[in-house]
């Protein structure tokens, strides 16, 4: 049967999924490159997202970094990313530390 993760399953198996599932990983940084390794992680079915970046969104973050737009200027990065994953697979614990 088809699921969010079939794909994933597809390369790794159903025993990969699950243990993808029970792992944390930590960002520290949700910048240009973190931010596109917290929503990659997202997408493969990782259980835990710890994202730690004291940081706001600024208008230069907009040119190169997922959750910054002109409309999310002066909000938490590790807030947006928050919601963004969840977006994506709601199941993901993410604990935003800013």
């Amino acid at each position: 049967m088809k699921h969010q993760f079939s794909r994933n399953e597809l390369a790794i198996g159903h025993q990969g999924l699950d243990l993808l599932k029970q792992q944390t990983v930590v960002i520290l940084g949700v910048g240009g490159v973190g931010s596109f390794a917290a929503e990659a992680l997202a997408r493969t079915n990782i259980g835990h997202i710890i994202l730690i970046d004291k940081d706001d969104v600024d208008i230069t973050n907009v040119n190169r970094q997922l959750h910054a737009l002109t409309t999310t200027v002066g909000q938490s990065k590790v807030s947006l990313m928050e919601e963004r994953i969840k977006l994506i697979n709601p199941d993901c614990k993410v604990t935003p530390l800013h």
